[in-house]
């Protein structure tokens, strides 16, 4: 019985629907509900309100593969950059992309790495993509996927390099070229293959071949031992000595025991075992190796093998055929007892002695500090620019150094030495006296050495009254010194006269400090600070009588 045709129903008609399902129009995107106007009405019909809807014009597949729900799978691979690292400028992440024959959509997975750091899994979830933007006409296809090219999804670049088997024979049913073999390799970043090698070094560890039939092997060498009579040299150390031990190794299984052979009174800790049964490490190599003399590596220790016993020499003849077991002859040569020499200095007994203070030296300078500029003498680059203050109190003798703190030199100034007395790194040299310091000298206090490079004018002043204790601030001492120098140069007085007076630049008849240097320097002389301030010479003759 067919349906009546009514007026104005014709369209109902028509096209007969068999679907009837209602597709989802409302939903929420980013906690607002809203409404896709996109969506079509009941049964994939176009609303009033639509003039278009998107289609997939891709070719048609044959109705066994949509109805097995057969899919295409494609090994790619894509890159990504890593900005906020050093080590590291990109990195290569491989994934799957599964093509589904029922509805055209596509799902790309990435495979989970174990500790790699990153959210791995679904990258892209299953549905259709269409092509270039998201308002396009058209989605991807199987036409678009080929092996050797490359497909852009969602703006990332993945680079397609094979497929599996069963892939490459549904793409050759349906009429596409497959190529048997992949399209190359996936480049390979930096930290993937760093990662492969650290990976296999420790799986190449971890595979130590086991032992054959260990109860076989304790049954027949329970209770069998081979004893190796060896010395540990510990003289490098402070207090060490030629410390002799027995190296035990247990046949039943493998295992290695060290125990000490202490004198009486030897002044160690009662302890025999050094080291308890334990497996060998593996800086112990082969037992069956070891001779008479050869050098046993335990824990950072070198053992000399010096003698065996008999069921060990009887072992290695046997199973070796080792003949020769001449003992090594230690070599300990019997010390002397040390002459003890008188205490003479008041600090080394048992309970020091105050020293004696000098109370006029403390009257005569008291707040009398003579202060230098000085510097580090290091090959560290880093202690090339740093300077320093050291003061030398005259009251008492005693030094102290400060480190002017410097914006952005990484190092935190401030008191580098608390004020104390300072002693001399000679044997013997007593503590450091006022003779000891000057422009130029070379002071070391607890392994830091240090140069004075200048001094206040109060020290220079100090220095130039002073010059028995300060012979590099005596005028005629440098006079003698220089006029000796200058005649080796065996040159007149007029010709020294002319030479100074080519160096008087505002020819004023005078020369300054500056311009004797230049002098001195031109004659092949160099002086010091210290020494420089010595000279002032108002004429160009005066300076050359003084000199002569």
């Amino acid at each position: 019985m067919s349906i009546p045709f009514l007026p104005g129903h014709s369209s109902l008609f028509d096209q007969p629907k068999t679907n009837f399902s209602r597709p989802h129009a409302l939903g929420f995107r980013n906690g607002v509900p809203v409404y896709n106007e996109e969506k079509p009405g009941i049964g994939g019909s176009m609303l009033a309100t639509q003039t278009k809807l998107r289609t997939n014009t891709a070719r048609k597949f044959p109705p066994e593969l949509v109805a097995q729900k057969k899919a295409l799978k494609f090994e790619a691979h894509f890159e990504e950059d890593v900005p906020q690292s050093t080590f590291e400028k990109r990195r290569v992440r491989h994934v799957l992309i599964f093509f589904h024959f029922e509805d055209g959509s596509i799902n790309v997975l990435e495979p989970k790495v174990a500790n790699s750091g990153m959210a791995q899994g679904s990258l892209i979830r299953r549905h259709k993509i269409p092509k270039g933007d998201a308002s396009a006409d058209e989605f991807y296809g199987v036409d678009d996927f080929r092996i050797g090219d490359s497909i852009q999804l969602y703006g990332k670049t993945f680079n397609i390099t094979n497929a599996d088997e069963d892939s490459k024979i549904i793409l050759r049913e349906l009429g596409y070229d497959v190529p048997s073999e992949a399209a190359g390799e996936a480049p390979s970043d930096l930290y993937t293959t760093q990662r492969q090698q650290r990976e296999k070094s420790q799986r190449e560890v971890k595979l130590t071949p086991k032992k054959p039939d260990a109860l076989k092997q304790f049954l027949e060498n329970d209770k069998r031992v081979l004893r190796f009579f060896c010395y540990w040299q510990d003289r490098g150390n402070a207090y060490g000595e030629v410390r002799k031990f027995q190296l035990h190794f247990f046949l039943s299984d493998d295992s290695l025991q060290i125990v000490e052979q202490l004198k009486p009174n030897a002044g160690f800790d009662p302890f025999p075992v050094f080291l308890r049964r334990s497996k060998p490490p593996a800086s112990f190599g082969d037992v069956n190796q070891i001779r008479i003399g050869s050098a046993v590596e335990v824990h950072a220790r070198t053992f000399i093998v010096y003698d065996l016993d008999e069921f060990t020499k009887d072992y290695f003849r046997k199973n070796h055929g080792v003949t020769d077991f001449t003992p090594v002859k230690l070599d300990e040569p019997q010390e002397a007892a040390p002459v003890v020499a008188p205490i003479t200095d008041p600090a080394l007994f048992l309970i020091p002695k105050p020293a004696k203070k000098n109370f006029q030296k403390l009257l005569d300078n008291d707040r009398k500090i003579l202060r230098f500029a000085a510097g580090l003498v290091s090959d560290k680059p880093e202690d090339r620019d740093r300077s320093f203050v050291v003061s030398f109190y005259l009251a008492d003798d005693t030094l102290s150094i400060y480190e002017p703190p410097q914006r952005n030199s990484g190092v935190l100034g401030g008191k580098f030495l608390e004020r104390r007395q300072a002693q001399k790194p000679s044997a013997g040299g007593g503590n450091y006296r006022e003779s000891d310091f000057y422009v130029g000298a070379v002071i070391e206090v607890f392994r830091h050495r240090f140069l004075l490079r200048n001094a206040d004018d109060y020290a220079f002043n100090y220095m130039e009254a002073n010059t028995d204790a300060f012979p590099a601030s005596d005028i005629d001492n440098i006079q003698k010194k220089l006029r000796q120098a200058l005649a080796r140069t065996r040159l007149s007085p007029e010709q020294l006269s002319a030479a100074f007076g080519h160096f008087d630049a505002d020819g004023s008849g005078t020369i300054s400090l500056a311009e004797f240097e230049k002098v001195v320097s031109e004659l092949g002389f160099s002086l010091s600070k210290q020494v420089s301030r010595c000279f002032w010479f108002d004429t160009v003759a005066y300076c050359v009588s003084r000199c002569f």
